[in-house]
């Protein structure tokens, strides 16, 4: 389908029309600017980006704080952290596949 058709589709439809991928599942929303700038404007849509910020803030915060307990329990084999590592330092052993 052209983007014309499309577009024209869209306005017909008087509301935002989903789009499916191919396994039939949503992939993303198509709607009017005006419907858009509505939605945007609205307190509600304010609130709710907001909280998605603060959600995804700490789940990054929530994230590092299992990464370093990871590290912790890996450092916890005496192995002192060299010289040119912090805390935050990733090291990376290959497993020895032989046992």
């Amino acid at each position: 389908m052209d983007l014309e058709k499309f577009i024209k589709l869209t306005k017909s439809e008087k509301g935002p029309l989903v789009v499916l991928n191919a396994a039939g599942e949503p992939e993303l929303v198509v709607m009017s600017y005006q419907a858009y700038e509505n939605l945007k404007s609205d307190r509600r849509f304010e609130a709710l980006s907001e909280r998605l910020e603060n959600l995804t803030r700490a789940t990054e915060e929530l994230n590092l704080e299992i990464t370093r307990a990871q590290m912790d329990d890996d450092n916890d084999t005496g192995v002192p952290l060299e010289e040119n590592e912090d805390e935050d330092s990733v090291y990376i052993e290959p497993l020895s596949l032989s046992e």
